[in-house]
Protein backbone atom coordinates (compact mmCIF):
# COMPACT_ATOMS: atom_id res chain seq x y z
CA UNK A 1 0.00 0.00 0.00
CA UNK A 2 1.58 3.55 -1.22
CA UNK A 3 1.72 6.09 1.62
CA UNK A 4 1.03 9.06 -0.58
CA UNK A 5 2.18 11.73 2.31
CA UNK A 6 5.25 9.82 3.03
CA UNK A 7 5.78 9.79 -0.38
CA UNK A 8 4.74 13.70 -0.78
CA UNK A 9 6.99 14.62 2.74
CA UNK A 10 9.64 13.05 0.88
CA UNK A 11 9.40 15.14 -2.12
CA UNK A 12 8.85 18.69 -0.35
CA UNK A 13 12.37 18.06 2.05
CA UNK A 14 14.46 17.67 -1.51
CA UNK A 15 12.31 21.08 -2.52
CA UNK A 16 13.04 22.55 0.80
CA UNK A 17 16.76 21.61 0.95
CA UNK A 18 16.62 23.33 -2.49
CA UNK A 19 17.16 20.07 -3.96
CA UNK A 20 14.18 20.25 -6.47
CA UNK A 21 15.82 18.58 -9.35
CA UNK A 22 16.29 15.29 -7.26
CA UNK A 23 13.15 15.83 -5.99
CA UNK A 24 11.54 15.90 -9.54
CA UNK A 25 13.52 13.34 -10.24
CA UNK A 26 11.50 11.09 -7.12
CA UNK A 27 8.52 12.29 -8.61
CA UNK A 28 9.40 11.03 -12.07
CA UNK A 29 9.64 7.28 -10.64
CA UNK A 30 6.47 7.61 -8.15
CA UNK A 31 4.38 8.47 -11.30
CA UNK A 32 6.11 5.89 -13.18
CA UNK A 33 5.30 3.44 -10.69
CA UNK A 34 2.87 0.51 -11.56
CA UNK A 35 1.44 0.26 -8.05
CA UNK A 36 0.79 3.78 -8.38
CA UNK A 37 -3.31 3.33 -9.91
CA UNK A 38 -4.70 2.52 -6.19
CA UNK A 39 -6.65 5.05 -3.87
CA UNK A 40 -7.57 7.60 -6.60
CA UNK A 41 -8.49 9.71 -4.02
CA UNK A 42 -5.29 10.00 -2.01
CA UNK A 43 -3.57 10.21 -5.56
CA UNK A 44 -5.19 13.26 -6.05
CA UNK A 45 -4.47 14.80 -2.90
CA UNK A 46 -0.78 14.41 -3.46
CA UNK A 47 -1.02 15.90 -7.09
CA UNK A 48 -2.63 19.00 -5.67
CA UNK A 49 0.40 18.79 -2.79
CA UNK A 50 2.78 18.92 -5.32
CA UNK A 51 1.58 21.22 -7.76
CA UNK A 52 2.82 23.88 -5.03
CA UNK A 53 6.08 22.44 -3.87
CA UNK A 54 7.90 25.25 -6.16
CA UNK A 55 6.72 28.74 -7.75
CA UNK A 56 9.41 28.62 -10.34
CA UNK A 57 7.65 28.33 -13.36
CA UNK A 58 9.90 25.38 -15.55
CA UNK A 59 9.86 23.63 -12.15
CA UNK A 60 6.16 23.66 -11.72
CA UNK A 61 5.69 23.13 -15.17
CA UNK A 62 7.28 19.78 -15.64
CA UNK A 63 5.90 18.44 -12.58
CA UNK A 64 2.12 19.77 -14.85
CA UNK A 65 3.51 17.61 -17.55
CA UNK A 66 4.59 14.83 -15.55
CA UNK A 67 0.69 14.40 -14.25
CA UNK A 68 0.06 14.66 -17.53
CA UNK A 69 1.54 12.15 -19.04
CA UNK A 70 0.60 9.83 -15.45
CA UNK A 71 -3.34 10.46 -16.50
CA UNK A 72 -2.82 9.85 -20.31
CA UNK A 73 -0.16 6.41 -19.79
CA UNK A 74 -1.83 4.87 -16.61
CA UNK A 75 -4.95 5.85 -16.19
CA UNK A 76 -6.07 6.93 -19.78
CA UNK A 77 -8.20 9.97 -18.50
CA UNK A 78 -7.41 12.74 -21.68
CA UNK A 79 -10.01 15.33 -19.94
CA UNK A 80 -7.33 15.58 -17.09
CA UNK A 81 -3.98 14.82 -18.83
CA UNK A 82 -5.16 18.15 -21.40
CA UNK A 83 -5.94 19.66 -17.86
CA UNK A 84 -2.72 19.50 -16.97
CA UNK A 85 -0.93 19.63 -20.23
CA UNK A 86 -2.70 23.28 -20.78
CA UNK A 87 -1.11 23.94 -17.34
CA UNK A 88 2.23 23.21 -17.84
CA UNK A 89 2.61 24.63 -21.53
CA UNK A 90 1.23 27.79 -20.36
CA UNK A 91 4.59 28.16 -18.22
CA UNK A 92 6.74 27.04 -20.02
CA UNK A 93 6.64 28.97 -23.59
CA UNK A 94 9.28 26.88 -25.03
CA UNK A 95 7.86 26.18 -28.96
CA UNK A 96 8.77 22.02 -28.70
CA UNK A 97 7.47 22.11 -25.73
CA UNK A 98 4.06 23.76 -26.54
CA UNK A 99 4.06 21.42 -29.43
CA UNK A 100 4.30 18.35 -27.90
CA UNK A 101 1.64 18.78 -25.25
CA UNK A 102 -0.40 19.97 -27.71
CA UNK A 103 0.14 17.13 -29.45
CA UNK A 104 -0.65 14.60 -26.31
CA UNK A 105 -3.81 16.81 -26.09
CA UNK A 106 -4.83 15.82 -29.46
CA UNK A 107 -4.14 12.30 -29.76
CA UNK A 108 -5.67 12.21 -26.19
CA UNK A 109 -9.10 13.21 -27.95
CA UNK A 110 -8.96 10.56 -30.79
CA UNK A 111 -8.69 8.06 -28.20
CA UNK A 112 -11.28 9.22 -26.35
CA UNK A 113 -13.62 9.70 -28.93
CA UNK A 114 -12.63 6.23 -30.44
CA UNK A 115 -13.70 5.10 -26.54
CA UNK A 116 -16.72 6.99 -26.60
CA UNK A 117 -18.18 6.75 -29.44
CA UNK A 118 -17.70 2.63 -29.50
CA UNK A 119 -19.31 2.69 -25.84
CA UNK A 120 -22.26 5.23 -27.19
CA UNK A 121 -21.48 7.42 -24.44
CA UNK A 122 -20.32 10.44 -26.83
CA UNK A 123 -23.03 12.75 -26.27
CA UNK A 124 -23.00 12.65 -22.82
CA UNK A 125 -19.20 14.59 -22.90
CA UNK A 126 -19.61 16.77 -26.02
CA UNK A 127 -19.47 19.81 -23.86
CA UNK A 128 -16.65 18.52 -22.35
CA UNK A 129 -14.59 18.09 -25.48
CA UNK A 130 -15.38 20.87 -27.27
CA UNK A 131 -14.35 23.22 -24.58
CA UNK A 132 -10.93 21.48 -25.05
CA UNK A 133 -10.66 21.49 -28.81
CA UNK A 134 -11.42 25.36 -28.80
CA UNK A 135 -9.20 25.58 -26.20
CA UNK A 136 -6.22 23.74 -27.80
CA UNK A 137 -7.12 25.65 -31.38
CA UNK A 138 -6.23 29.19 -28.83
CA UNK A 139 -3.13 27.63 -28.15
CA UNK A 140 -2.12 26.37 -31.54
CA UNK A 141 -2.14 30.33 -33.16
CA UNK A 142 -0.16 31.15 -30.72
CA UNK A 143 2.67 29.35 -32.00
CA UNK A 144 5.29 29.99 -34.79
CA UNK A 145 4.02 29.18 -38.32
CA UNK A 146 5.93 25.77 -38.41
CA UNK A 147 4.66 24.28 -35.15
CA UNK A 148 1.07 25.70 -36.03
CA UNK A 149 1.05 23.56 -39.32
CA UNK A 150 2.32 20.66 -37.33
CA UNK A 151 -0.51 20.99 -34.58
CA UNK A 152 -3.49 21.79 -36.72
CA UNK A 153 -2.69 18.83 -38.99
CA UNK A 154 -2.61 16.78 -35.61
CA UNK A 155 -5.93 18.22 -34.70
CA UNK A 156 -7.55 17.82 -38.05
CA UNK A 157 -6.29 14.14 -38.70
CA UNK A 158 -7.90 13.60 -34.75
CA UNK A 159 -11.22 15.43 -35.84
CA UNK A 160 -11.26 12.90 -38.82
CA UNK A 161 -10.98 10.15 -37.10
CA UNK A 162 -13.52 10.48 -34.90
CA UNK A 163 -16.08 11.49 -38.16
CA UNK A 164 -16.05 14.86 -37.59
CA UNK A 165 -15.52 16.05 -40.90
CA UNK A 166 -16.62 19.72 -41.86
CA UNK A 167 -14.80 20.53 -38.53
CA UNK A 168 -11.59 19.17 -40.10
CA UNK A 169 -12.14 20.73 -43.32
CA UNK A 170 -12.20 23.62 -41.45
CA UNK A 171 -8.83 23.23 -39.89
CA UNK A 172 -7.12 21.80 -42.94
CA UNK A 173 -8.97 25.36 -44.96
CA UNK A 174 -7.06 27.53 -42.10
CA UNK A 175 -3.66 25.14 -42.72
CA UNK A 176 -3.38 25.59 -46.81
CA UNK A 177 -3.87 29.67 -45.64
CA UNK A 178 -1.10 29.70 -43.85
CA UNK A 179 1.16 27.15 -45.52
CA UNK A 180 4.46 28.82 -46.97
CA UNK A 181 5.27 25.22 -48.81
CA UNK A 182 3.98 23.20 -52.15
CA UNK A 183 4.02 19.91 -49.83
CA UNK A 184 1.67 22.11 -46.59
CA UNK A 185 -0.55 23.29 -49.38
CA UNK A 186 -1.02 20.26 -51.27
CA UNK A 187 -1.76 17.80 -48.23
CA UNK A 188 -4.05 20.58 -46.74
CA UNK A 189 -5.97 20.27 -49.99
CA UNK A 190 -5.97 16.58 -50.17
CA UNK A 191 -7.18 16.46 -46.55
CA UNK A 192 -9.83 18.01 -47.11
CA UNK A 193 -10.77 16.56 -50.68
CA UNK A 194 -10.37 13.05 -48.52
CA UNK A 195 -12.84 14.76 -45.81
CA UNK A 196 -15.59 15.74 -48.31
CA UNK A 197 -15.31 11.78 -49.61
CA UNK A 198 -16.38 10.57 -46.07
CA UNK A 199 -19.10 12.84 -46.59
CA UNK A 200 -20.44 11.67 -49.87
CA UNK A 201 -19.88 14.89 -51.54
CA UNK A 202 -17.93 13.62 -54.76
CA UNK A 203 -17.98 17.16 -56.75
CA UNK A 204 -16.24 18.96 -53.61
CA UNK A 205 -13.68 15.97 -53.14
CA UNK A 206 -12.56 15.96 -56.71
CA UNK A 207 -12.15 19.83 -56.71
CA UNK A 208 -9.72 19.85 -54.24
CA UNK A 209 -7.69 16.95 -55.05
CA UNK A 210 -7.07 18.30 -58.16
CA UNK A 211 -6.25 21.67 -56.50
CA UNK A 212 -3.73 19.64 -54.49
CA UNK A 213 -2.13 18.31 -57.82
CA UNK A 214 -1.45 21.57 -58.85
CA UNK A 215 1.21 22.00 -55.66
CA UNK A 216 2.48 17.80 -55.11
CA UNK A 217 6.39 17.26 -56.03
CA UNK A 218 5.84 13.69 -54.76
CA UNK A 219 5.42 10.85 -57.22
CA UNK A 220 3.77 8.36 -54.84
CA UNK A 221 1.83 10.75 -53.27
CA UNK A 222 0.91 12.16 -56.45
CA UNK A 223 -0.76 8.65 -57.66
CA UNK A 224 -2.39 7.93 -54.86
CA UNK A 225 -4.10 11.53 -55.44
CA UNK A 226 -4.89 10.65 -59.16
CA UNK A 227 -6.56 7.42 -57.61
CA UNK A 228 -8.68 9.15 -55.22
CA UNK A 229 -10.00 11.55 -57.67
CA UNK A 230 -10.60 8.45 -60.39
CA UNK A 231 -12.94 6.88 -57.81
CA UNK A 232 -14.38 10.26 -56.55
CA UNK A 233 -14.94 11.02 -60.70
CA UNK A 234 -16.55 7.41 -60.79
CA UNK A 235 -19.20 7.87 -57.88
CA UNK A 236 -19.99 10.98 -59.76
CA UNK A 237 -20.46 9.09 -63.11
CA UNK A 238 -18.15 10.83 -64.79
CA UNK A 239 -16.04 7.54 -65.91
CA UNK A 240 -14.09 9.15 -68.98
CA UNK A 241 -12.57 11.82 -66.51
CA UNK A 242 -12.22 8.81 -64.13
CA UNK A 243 -10.92 5.98 -66.81
CA UNK A 244 -7.84 9.20 -67.47
CA UNK A 245 -6.92 9.24 -63.86
CA UNK A 246 -6.89 5.84 -63.53
CA UNK A 247 -4.47 5.42 -66.61
CA UNK A 248 -2.34 8.28 -65.16
CA UNK A 249 -1.88 6.78 -62.11
CA UNK A 250 -1.04 3.42 -63.63
CA UNK A 251 1.89 5.15 -65.92
CA UNK A 252 3.57 6.70 -63.12
CA UNK A 253 4.29 3.12 -61.36
CA UNK A 254 4.72 1.48 -65.08
CA UNK A 255 8.51 0.50 -64.06
CA UNK A 256 7.55 -1.23 -60.76
CA UNK A 257 6.80 -4.72 -60.48
CA UNK A 258 3.82 -4.40 -57.88
CA UNK A 259 2.04 -1.82 -56.37
CA UNK A 260 -1.30 -1.31 -54.50
CA UNK A 261 -1.99 1.69 -56.30
CA UNK A 262 -1.96 0.30 -59.68
CA UNK A 263 -3.51 -2.57 -58.31
CA UNK A 264 -6.24 -0.51 -57.52
CA UNK A 265 -6.91 1.58 -60.07
CA UNK A 266 -6.85 -1.73 -62.68
CA UNK A 267 -9.80 -3.00 -60.47
CA UNK A 268 -11.64 0.35 -61.00
CA UNK A 269 -10.78 0.14 -64.43
CA UNK A 270 -12.23 -3.21 -64.83
CA UNK A 271 -15.30 -1.89 -62.73
CA UNK A 272 -16.01 0.55 -65.55
CA UNK A 273 -14.94 -1.19 -68.75
CA UNK A 274 -16.58 -4.14 -68.10
CA UNK A 275 -19.48 -3.81 -65.56
CA UNK A 276 -20.70 -7.73 -66.22
CA UNK A 277 -17.58 -8.62 -64.45
CA UNK A 278 -17.64 -7.16 -61.19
Amino acid sequence: MIDYNKLYLKIKEMFDKEESLYGLFEFYLITNLKEFDEKKDDKREFFLKCENLTDFKPLKSVIYYLIGTFYEEKRGDFLSSARYFFKSLKLNDVEEHVSDCLKRITYGFSELFSFLRVSGKLRNKKKSVRIIILKTLREIKLLNDKLKIDALFNLGHMLYEIERYFLAIRIFNYCYRISDTNKNKAYSLYYIGVAYDKLEKYAEASMYYLRSLEFIEEINFKGEILLKLGVAYKKSNKNEKAIKCFDDCIEIFKDEEKNDLVTQAHYYLSAILKPDNN
